[in-house]
């Protein structure tokens, strides 16, 4: 696999734990694929590594590279989303976990259930959440480490009667899935976190799985699975990628802090770059890198085009009558 100098820093470096800053078309996944194949070609267990990706999808593409790169030894490497991972590992001390004959649920069912709890809360006030909502409310809590009370009180328009309901709401809902054996996917990451701080036995047992930890879009993490990487690290090194000027799943509880607060979180971490894009002409990427610089956080890179053909991107303006948009 033919890298660039920068690519290659990143996929050499062996200064401990490393996050890589990487915009759009800079050869993320190429990158964080080398990284794995040269760990495995170093003599590596392929066991001994962790890939985290943001979806299923993700993962099953690396993998394929990676094999295709390798051969057999890639399917060795555990690779998977958080909650893959975590479930995996919690399937596997299914006592240390306390999660022995527990069914995982999905959103369907978390919907049919917080409609059976939330019908005895509504009361006579038609502005009472419906399921939907109070799964995303509960949800967005949990993943951002937040209590349900105040998350409400700061961040939603309810009055406090209202939120006073949904909180007991959410104390029904978790006592029903505790009563009935129900893991949801929130529950999986949250148990995993909770008993990884709160084992220091489990914890060792954990920490003793992996020497090195790849974490794919490393913008797209909540806090909730900080704590998991934070829980796992040392003796395993961590190796992140990820875009430092986009994360687009904030709704979800993701938190760009992880990315922007990476080397104070771990002082002795390296923090690279990955500048030169192979999918944008430099004129796109001026204007880009004029955002970037207008920005008040500072992202301190400056993006360059692999390809050579040069453009000028044009400022168009256009206006729609309200009558043409109603009428």
């Amino acid at each position: 696999m033919k890298l660039n100098s920068q690519q290659l820093r990143a996929v050499t470096c062996d200064d401990g734990h490393v996050l890589v800053l990487a915009g759009a078309g800079t050869g993320k996944t190429r990158t964080i694929i080398a990284r794995a194949a040269r760990l495995i070609d170093g003599g590596v267990p392929p066991w001994r590594i962790l890939l985290l990706t943001f979806t299923r999808r993700a993962a099953n593409e690396m993998t394929g590279r990676l094999r295709q790169m390798i051969g057999r030894p890639a399917e060795g490497l555990m690779a998977g989303t958080f909650h893959h991972f975590c479930l995996h590992s919690m399937r596997r001390m299914p006592e240390a976990f306390a999660i022995e004959g527990a069914t995982v649920i999905d959103r369907d069912d978390q919907l049919q259930l917080m409609r059976l709890i939330s019908g005895d809360y509504r009361g006579k006030g038609r502005d009472f959440p419906k399921a939907a909502e109070l799964v995303n409310l509960c949800s967005y809590a949990r993943n951002t480490l937040q209590a349900a009370v105040s998350y409400l009180k700061t961040f939603t328009d309810y009055d406090t009667e209202t939120i006073e309901r949904i909180c007991r709401v959410f104390d029904a809902f978790e006592q029903r899935k505790r009563a009935s054996r129900y893991l949801d996917y929130d529950d999986i990451l949250f148990r995993f976190a909770e008993k990884l701080h709160g084992d220091s036995a489990l914890n060792r047992t954990i920490r003793k799985l992996y020497d090195h930890i790849l974490v794919d879009e490393m913008q797209d993490t909540n806090p909730l699975q900080w704590q998991v990487l934070e829980g796992m690290r040392e003796p395993a090194r961590l190796f992140c990628v990820g875009d430092d000027a986009q994360s687009i799943y904030a709704f979800r509880g993701a938190d760009f802090r992880n990315v922007h607060a990476f080397a104070e979180r771990i002082p002795d971490a390296v923090v690279l770059r990955l500048e030169e894009n192979y999918r944008s002409t430099q004129g796109i990427l001026d204007v880009s890198n004029w955002l970037l610089n207008a920005s008040t956080i500072a992202y301190n890179k400056n993006l360059t085009a692999h390809r050579k053909e040069s453009s000028t991107p044009l400022l168009r303006t256009s206006q729609v009558s309200l009558k043409r948009l109603t009428g």
